[in-house]
């Protein structure tokens, strides 16, 4: 998604996808770019700790696509596979491995030890960072009529490099002045089909989506001011990384508390 910000004097004008149980045949249908005026509404970042040998995270992942519908293009998911769920067993058909440095620097921060789990915003609710499915939609639901701290506007533009293998990404953020901010650019993946553990039984085929990748600036991201521009590369040479399944999600945090004030996701382009 491109956006593009006007600058005219004293006036600023900001023109403004883990998993589900699906036959054999689906594919995960990308989400379809917002082009909606939002002014400084609030997108949601819901992180899903889950493993393809974990009984109970399909039932998770259908609580995300059913969220997903219900507050259209308010809701970015990062899937985060880790811990012992997420390890692989060939022996009993787990080949996957989706886990990544980033992954299990997060999970080891938050303590996560059960699975699913889900962390909304990063922030404390309750007393706690962590929550079970049951508990998203409620969080979630409390959260849609939030106007962003800071007024936080993230605009992302990814480009094909020459050579084929790689993207040119770009994120440029604005805020009002509010304490010390960073920004984390992150990289996830859709339609990738692996066994799943569903109850009792396994699922062979099942499709995974918004699935963490890697970070373009580490765990947690840099600092940034009030403005930033900043750019990345983005190589899929050698990863197996399917590009026409990536997407970039990029936000923005209060360094103070860790609470996310602010979440962008748009697809990669062909290669």
């Amino acid at each position: 998604m491109k956006k593009t910000l006007y600058l005219l004097p004293l006036l600023l004008i900001l023109c403004f996808s883990a998993c589900e149980i699906i036959d054999p045949d689906d594919i995960l249908t990308p989400i379809t770019a917002d082009t909606t005026t939002y002014n400084d509404q609030r997108i949601i970042l819901l992180e899903e700790y889950t493993g393809n040998m974990c009984p109970n995270c399909p039932d998770a992942a259908v609580e995300v696509e059913k969220l997903m519908k219900m507050y259209p293009n308010r809701i970015v998911v990062i899937a985060i596979h880790s811990g012992v769920f997420a390890r692989p067993i060939p022996t009993r058909g787990y080949t996957a491995d989706f886990r990544t440095t980033v992954g299990d620097s997060l999970t080891n921060h938050y303590g996560v030890t059960a699975y699913p789990n889900g962390i909304i915003n990063r922030a404390l609710t309750n007393g706690t960072y962590l929550h079970g499915y049951g508990e998203w939609e409620s969080i979630i639901g409390g959260l849609v009529a939030d106007t962003t701290p800071a007024n936080a506007s993230i605009t992302i533009n990814v480009t094909p490099n020459a050579d084929d293998s790689s993207y040119n990404v770009i994120v440029n953020t604005v805020t009002k002045q509010y304490g010390s901010l960073k920004l984390c650019v992150y990289v996830t993946e859709d339609n990738l089909v692996c066994q799943q553990a569903y109850g009792q039984e396994t699922i062979p085929d099942y499709n995974h989506g918004h699935v963490l990748r890697c970070s373009l600036n580490n765990t947690w991201g840099e600092t940034i001011g009030n403005e930033s521009n900043k750019a990345y590369n983005l190589s899929v040479a050698g990863t197996g990384w399917n590009p026409d399944n990536l997407n970039i999600v990029a936000f923005i945090y209060d360094e103070t508390n860790g609470t996310v004030i602010q979440t962008k996701q748009v697809r990669c382009p062909a290669l």
